[in-house]
């Protein structure tokens, strides 16, 4: 898949934008507060329906202004599709367009067009808190695996419903979401576990990793092993009356990325932390790449910072060895540009709103 044409109006802090990327490699170039994360921003959020940031809708708009409108064409397999946003605040309403056809789904947006966006916050991944390694897989395995998405779903919505019985304390109908909750709680958890097997193949299949990469790996560490749920539901409930919600599940459980002498957060540099997380939503684009066959687009946010030169030849040998359409934020200082003459790619410098192509 290929992005081919871009177009902003009222975007943040665009008046107006437009840009034709390079099929490879395309970097944004400016300082800080340019406006380069907001361009990939804006990809991501036509290729998901959503910012990436959580960012309310209203606070895409550009100061002063009443609505924002995005739109992109995209082409895989010589078949081109349009996507749309419009947003008016006075409405308060966001439109997906679809070639002209309202999107009535974001599932409809993740399985057609599959993006990877690696971020500075990245190293969450490997430092923070359980929820944001459970955020990487499932978007990884719901891109592979569809199906896993509409169980995820199904699991969220029983789970907002056995939380409302226990804040109303109506026990008599626990047992009914006590049930679906350990069904779909099993079939997840299988699920969960044989793509942490699958991304451990990957370490060890990579052999042009950095020497960060060697005997790394992911355990899975559930919240309760699914023979156990039941037992633990049951366990738990005078506990749960009392707090409102349900406390064990696979809503909390956990993946560890560890050394073979212990965890990564406990051991890893700044800098190690920084590749590391790179090297994780490498190894997601690839997996999506051999699993499904189809080339998602790569977004790469200021990946640059904080790294040595070898460390950035890596990147880009790797990204590029990907064949994947690839975009890709820097400030001056830090993009190599001693290493670009051996890829095909595009310069974007981008100052005071206005983008020029070099």
């Amino acid at each position: 898949m290929v992005l081919e044409f871009l177009y902003l109006k009222n975007f943040k802090i665009y008046p107006e934008f437009e840009i034709s990327p390079h099929p490879s490699f395309n970097f944004f170039i400016g300082p800080n507060g340019s406006g380069k994360t907001t361009v990939l921003e804006s990809i991501s959020l036509l290729l998901s329906g959503k910012s990436f940031k959580n960012m309310s809708d209203l606070h895409l708009i550009r100061h002063g202004e009443k609505d924002f409108y995005a739109a992109c064409r995209l082409k895989e397999d010589g078949v081109s599709s349009r996507l749309e946003i419009k947003f008016e605040s006075r409405k308060k309403n966001k439109e997906l367009l679809l070639d002209q056809k309202k999107v009535t789904s974001y599932k409809e947006l993740l399985i057609r067009f599959p993006f990877v966006f690696s971020i500075s916050e990245d190293h969450e991944i490997i430092t923070g808190s359980p929820d944001s390694r459970r955020r990487f897989f499932d978007r990884l395995i719901s891109y592979v695996d569809p199906a896993y998405f509409d169980q995820l779903l199904r699991y969220q919505n029983v789970l907002k419903q056995r939380n409302a019985v226990l804040k109303k304390h109506e026990t008599a109908l626990l047992a009914f979401w006590d049930e679906e909750l350990i069904r779909l709680s099993r079939q997840i958890s299988r699920t969960r576990q044989h793509y942490v097997q699958e991304i451990n193949l990957l370490f060890k299949e990579y052999k042009n990793l950095p020497k960060t990469f060697e005997n790394v790996h992911f355990t899975y560490t559930p919240s309760c092993h699914e023979n156990e749920m039941e037992t633990q539901l049951i366990k738990n409930v005078k506990k749960d009356l009392i707090l409102g919600y349900t406390s064990v599940g696979i809503h909390r459980d956990d993946f560890l990325l560890s050394y073979d002498f212990g965890l990564a957060r406990n051991y890893a540099s700044q800098g190690q932390l920084k590749s590391l997380s790179f090297y994780l939503k490498f190894l997601q684009a690839v997996m999506i790449q051999k699993k499904t066959e189809r080339n998602p687009v790569f977004l790469l946010d200021d990946v640059f910072s904080e790294l040595d030169s070898e460390n950035r030849k890596k990147m880009l040998e790797l990204a590029g060895e990907t064949g994947l359409q690839i975009f890709l934020s820097a400030t001056k200082e830090d993009l190599p540009f001693n290493l670009l003459d051996s890829i095909p790619h595009q310069i974007f410098k981008i100052n005071n709103r206005q983008v020029n192509p070099q």
